[in-house]
């Protein structure tokens, strides 16, 4: 119901913005595209975050200087926030569209101030909620700083020192017991937990900026795999065998070469929506790739599909455009066939 209402605000905002038969093309894509679709019916937190980003869009794409406006986009972006600690930093390519957009700093400024303040009160109210259940103010959890040292580090370590990845792994284990010991943390007190997450996210910038060459070669590939998507991944999730090595292979609805092509016919698409859209120099092109763009930046190096899917809403502006411009194409071509032929 959220995700389908969010919908219907964004359809209620973007009409005066965008070509109509392209919105009933985005519209279409929003509500039955399987891979977006897949998690309105599933546990996991995708749906709502996805129902406000369509949200944050609606009111970016109907951009007002008001204050109230501004203040609910900071709104939208802390419950987001909530949902995916992913768009803590939202706001700066939002930044970047105003400036894009309002060419004024004076006007820029003011409306990131109190997007700002949006942003704020709900962060605040996470703060305090931590801070009355364990007696500290924090904002951020600890998967937020422990996901790159899990799952990026001994890889990294591994190929840049050419060692096998347990080695890589056993190192790592054994450098934090260290560390545990001589900073005498204590795992049953959430004050020391939370130094110790600080110490994960340390020793991982650590690493990479040790191995920077190698750490972009990971999250590049990384990258690369997390494009690629996945219309299954909800059904294949349920149906996995967590005790089994290597869970992930078994039990896929699709397998990688059906999830390839149809990721690249939703790419292909939307590659020529996107030079349709660059000859039209519409502001909503630049809105819609920089938050695309950043979801895929900030989240590509997991190399899991799931994390794709904000970039894919995103996408949707430039499948409609292309879906539009092949069949305008199409049109032309047999008017042309049509006067010839007399």
């Amino acid at each position: 119901l959220i995700f389908y209402l969010s919908i219907y605000i964004f359809f209620k905002k973007a009409q005066k913005k965008i070509n109509y038969k392209i919105l009933l093309i985005i519209i279409l894509f929003l509500c039955f595209e399987p891979t977006i679709i897949q998690f309105n019916s599933s546990f996991m937190t995708e749906s709502i975050y996805f129902s406000f980003l369509i949200l944050l869009l609606s009111f970016l794409i109907d951009l007002k200087k008001n204050f109230i406006t501004n203040v609910v986009i900071g709104l939208i972006i802390g419950i987001m926030y909530l949902q995916r600690t992913v768009s803590l930093y939202l706001i700066f390519p939002i930044i970047i569209y105003y400036i894009y957009c309002f060419k004024n700093l004076p006007s820029v400024l003011k409306s990131i101030f109190f997007i700002l303040i949006g942003q704020i009160i709900v962060l605040t109210f996470l703060g305090y909620s931590n801070y009355k259940r364990a007696d500290i103010f924090y904002i951020s959890p600890w998967q937020t700083k422990f996901a790159m040292y899990y799952y990026i580090t001994d890889d990294l370590v591994s190929k840049a020192n050419k060692i096998d990845l347990n080695e890589a792994k056993k190192k790592r284990i054994a450098e934090k017991k260290i560390w545990i010991e001589d900073n005498k943390i204590d795992l049953y007190k959430e004050r020391d937990r939370r130094k110790l997450y600080n110490y994960y996210q340390g020793y991982f910038f650590e690493k990479f900026k040790t191995y920077p060459y190698e750490g972009i070669k990971i999250v590049v590939w990384k990258s690369l795999q997390t494009a690629i998507l996945d219309p299954g991944f909800v059904y294949s999730y349920i149906h996995q065998d967590k005790t089994m090595k290597k869970y992930w292979k078994i039990n896929n609805l699709f397998e990688l070469p059906e999830k390839i092509i149809y990721s690249l016919m939703i790419y292909l698409f939307s590659f020529i929506g996107f030079v349709y859209c660059l000859k039209k120099k519409n502001n909503l092109t630049i809105l819609f790739l920089l938050i695309g763009l950043y979801h895929i930046s900030v989240l590509g190096w997991t190399g899991v599909s799931r994390y794709s899917v904000p970039s894919l809403i995103c996408i949707s502006l430039f499948f409609a455009n292309g879906v539009f411009s092949i069949k305008l194409f199409h049109e032309k071509n047999n008017f042309n066939s049509l006067f010839k032929r007399k």
